[in-house]
C-alpha cells in the first residue's frame, strides 16, 4: 500500500526535529560569518541567526545578512532574552576558545567550531567541528577512488 508522500516528508520532520525553529548565536562577522549569516538554506531548515557579534568596532553595527552586528559583550543577555540554543564560532583561531567559554558562560551547549582549535568545554556541551577541508578530502579521494578508471 504505501504511504502519502506528504505524511512521510512530515514525520521524517517531526523525527528529526525539523518542524520548530532553533535561535543561533553567531560569533565572527567576517567573510565565513557574514556568508553563514546570509545563508538562505539555513531558514528553510528552521534555523534562524538571531543575532551576530563581534569585537572589532568596524564591524559592529554593520549589517550582515538582514541583522546587526551587536558587540560581543551582548550575548549573554541576547541569549538569556531570546533562548538561543547553538553558537556558531566563525572567528579566527586565536579567539575561539575565548569564545566558547563565553558561549559556555552565557547557556549555550551546542557549538558548531569553524575553526582548526580543539575547544575545551565541559562535557555536557556538544561542540561540533566544521571543517571544509575535510570534506574536500574526502571529495579527492571519492574523485580517485571511486573513479579510479578516470584517475589511473
Amino acid at each position: 500500500m504505501g504511504y502519502q508522500a506528504y505524511d512521510l516528508v512530515e514525520a521524517v520532520r517531526s523525527i528529526l526535529g525539523l518542524r520548530q525553529k532553533y535561535n543561533i548565536a553567531l560569533v565572527g562577522a567576517g567573510n565565513l560569518g557574514s556568508a553563514i549569516a546570509s545563508s538562505t538554506i539555513l531558514p528553510k531548515r528552521g534555523f534562524v541567526i538571531h543575532d551576530v557579534f563581534d569585537n572589532d568596532p568596524k564591524k559592529i553595527g554593520r549589517t550582515v545578512g538582514n541583522i546587526v552586528v551587536k558587540h560581543i559583550d551582548e550575548l549573554k543577555k541576547s541569549v538569556a532574552e531570546a533562548d538561543e540554543i547553538i553558537g556558531i564560532i566563525a572567528t579566527p583561531s586565536s579567539s575561539a576558545q575565548g569564545v566558547a567559554e563565553l558561549m559556555v558562560n552565557s547557556g549555550i551547549r551546542v557549538i558548531l567550531n569553524y575553526t582548526d582549535v580543539l575547544l575545551h568545554v565541559p562535557y555536557e556541551v556538544d561542540v561540533h567541528r566544521i571543517d571544509p577541508t575535510a570534506q574536500l578530502m574526502h571529495t579527492l579521494y571519492y574523485l580517485t577512488q571511486v573513479g579510479g578508471e578516470a584517475a589511473s
